[in-house]
This record gives structure tokens, sequence and C-alpha cells, in this order.
């Protein structure tokens, strides 16, 4: 079990340098995840996060290490830490709009309403009028919070604006039922 144990630290080389070595951001999101529960499930959570936080310091790249400890705090179940860590790593580059899609996500999983729509508005605002998609979650994310009346004027606004995509008459007509 010993000698078992040594290959885990490798596995963990082999996943750092896969992440470092990757340029596609999707892609290195995606190793930093599998890393993080490999970590977890292999007892090494602890080099894994020591790793994470000499990357964060010592990269010029620091933000994918960041949300690879978000990864980590997911992977190990502590979710509220890891909101609170993706809130930070977020804040560091307020323009993102990779970034605010996860604070979004994680809001809308611990079914905080007013703060997955004050998220998705930042984002909506970020992304334009072009893509009616983060209008359209501002307002589904305001009538959850229990803010009727300001999801129906979001919804009017985005019907006027997006009179000809189906997909936005049909969400508008489905609210206003």
């Amino acid at each position: 079990a010993a000698t078992r144990l040594q290959f885990y630290p490798r596995g963990l080389d082999f996943l750092e340098e896969a992440c470092v070595a990757e340029g596609d951001t999707a892609a290195r999101e995606e190793l930093l995840n599998e890393a993080a529960a490999y970590a977890v499930e292999h007892g090494v959570a602890e080099e894994w996060r020591s790793r994470m936080e000499h990357r964060t310091r010592t990269s010029s790249e620091g933000l994918p290490w960041r949300e690879g400890l978000v990864s980590l705090l997911t992977a190990e179940g502590r979710l509220e830490e890891a909101r609170q860590a993706l809130k930070g790593s977020v804040k560091t580059s307020e323009d993102s709009v990779e970034g605010i899609e996860r604070l979004v996500k994680s809001a809308e999983d611990a079914a905080d309403w007013e703060e997955a729509a004050r998220l998705a508005r930042r984002l909506a605002s970020l992304v334009g009028t072009q893509d009616p998609s983060p209008s359209m979650r501002f307002a589904d994310f305001l009538e959850r919070a229990g803010r009727r009346h300001d999801a129906e004027t979001v919804w009017q606004a985005l019907a006027a604006r997006h009179a000809r995509t189906p997909r936005v008459l049909s969400a508008a007509g489905d609210f206003f039922e």
C-alpha cells in the first residue's frame, strides 16, 4: 500500500504539467476539475492545494490556478468556501465572462436567486444585447427571487428587442401565461 501511495504524487506531477501546457481555457478548466477529483479520491488533496497556492503566487497567469483551488474545494464538498473563493477569483478579473458565468452557476446551485440575478445582470451587460440568453436568465432569477414586476420589465424589453427570435418570444409567452 505504501508503494502505491508513492504513485499519487506522480499523478499530480503529470496533471500539473498538463495544466501548464494546455493552452485552451476550457480544456485547462476540465483538467483542473479532473485533477481536483483525482486528488480527493486518492487522499492527496492537501498536496494539490499546496501546488495550486504556489502556482497562484508565482505564475503570471494566476487566475486558472485560483479556479483550480475552487475546483478542489468543490470536489471536497466545501461548497460555501468554493463560492467565496470563486468570488475572490472573479474580483481580480472583473470583466471575465467565464468567471461571472461560474459565479452565476454557483449562486444558482445555492438557490441564492438575488445573487444569481445580480450576477446575471452583470453578465448581460458584458455580453451585450445581441445574445438574449443572459438577460433571459436574469429575468428568470428575478422571478425566482420574488421580484415578478422587475422580471416582467426585463421580459418586455427582451420581447421588444428580440421580436424575431422564437425562443425569446416563447419564453416570454411562458412567463406571461
